[in-house]
């Protein structure tokens, strides 16, 4: 694939931290995002974004947050307090050869998923923090996996037959 995936700063993505995620990636942080959403000041966006006062990131705000930073932070937060994960579907202009890069990234993921699990399970005791290592491979795992069957779909599939090859 042609994008390099966006660094999580925080993993696994809650609805916080995936406004604040994207607070951060906005140009001027807070104070540029809240502009760009038509506040006056930045005050009602951190009050929002930080869960204060009794608010919160409507979902409207939320999807023109996410627009306006390119980024799919809200989207894997909410996949993944559902219980999913979130696959951003292919482009137009896919080659089996970013397939075969994905499937090397997948692989990659699998060996850290390993040696975390080994770490992890050294002592006899997997603590919170632990687990949450392992929950945010398996989450960047997952997502790689539906990746590579989209990407293969798109590639690879006759999109003007109705029925599947076998």
């Amino acid at each position: 694939m042609t994008s390099k995936p966006i660094k999580r700063e925080r993993e696994p993505l809650t609805i916080k931290s995936a406004h604040l995620n994207m607070i951060e990636a906005f140009p001027n942080g807070l104070k540029g995002m809240a502009m760009a959403l038509g506040d006056d000041t930045e005050v009602r966006l951190k009050n929002q974004a930080y869960e204060q006062k009794g608010m919160h990131v409507p979902t409207e705000r939320s999807l023109l947050m996410q627009e306006f930073t390119g980024r799919t932070d809200f989207a894997e937060a909410v996949a993944h307090q559902s219980g999913g994960v979130f696959v951003q579907m292919p482009t137009d202009d896919l080659v089996d050869g970013d397939i075969q890069e994905l499937f090397m990234e997948c692989t990659k993921e699998l060996g850290k998923l390993v040696a975390e699990f080994q770490a992890a399970t050294d002592d006899g005791v997997v603590d919170a923090l632990e687990l949450k290592r392992l929950e945010a491979i398996k989450t960047r795992l997952c997502t790689k996996a539906a990746s590579i069957i989209q990407m293969t779909e798109k590639v690879f599939c006759d999109q003007t037959a109705g029925e599947s090859h076998g």
